[in-house]
């Protein structure tokens, strides 16, 4: 079971279930590399630019790719890392009620506490993330001084 996926034009790169191993895929479903992390990911980040890959790991650090190659591993100053999703140069990692946002050299840029829930999901496109806390989707817009969120509840 394929538990986490990201693409590029060229490539895709998924891991499993279970799993420590990182597999790039060609257009053509065909693995052409893998490597192996160590430890289980808990999700996958691709930058759009560069091609660097970014994992947060079970233990709580980020684990960065080049080229299917493991190079650095970073810990950051979270309780507990989930995912992962570049906003143009800057990488938003979510955690217990927190979602950091880093540098490119991995320094930490600013922290949003959200709420007291783990966030275990974010999505980001063109400047915008979606993350999902339990039963709450929040859709927040960032610009050069202003956060706006809105979020929306489900109700039985």
């Amino acid at each position: 079971m394929i538990t986490g996926f990201v693409a590029d034009e060229s490539a895709c790169y998924a891991f499993f279930h279970n799993s420590k191993k990182i597999c790039r895929f060609s257009s053509a479903y065909k693995c052409t590399g893998s490597v192996d992390l160590g430890e289980k990911p808990w999700d996958i980040a691709i930058h759009s630019k560069s091609g660097k890959i970014v994992s947060t790991l079970r233990s709580g650090s980020l684990q960065i790719l080049e080229n299917i190659e493991a190079t650095t591993t970073f810990n950051i100053l979270s309780d507990k890392l989930y995912g992962v999703a570049w906003i143009v140069d800057k990488l938003v990692v979510r955690g217990k009620a927190e979602i950091c946002f880093l540098d490119s050299n991995m320094e930490h840029v600013k922290i949003l506490q959200i709420g007291e829930n783990v966030i275990y999901y974010i999505h980001a496109k063109d400047g915008k993330f979606i993350s999902q806390i339990m039963n709450q989707i929040r859709c927040t817009v960032l610009t050069k001084k202003l956060i706006i969120s809105l979020r929306t509840v489900h109700r039985n």
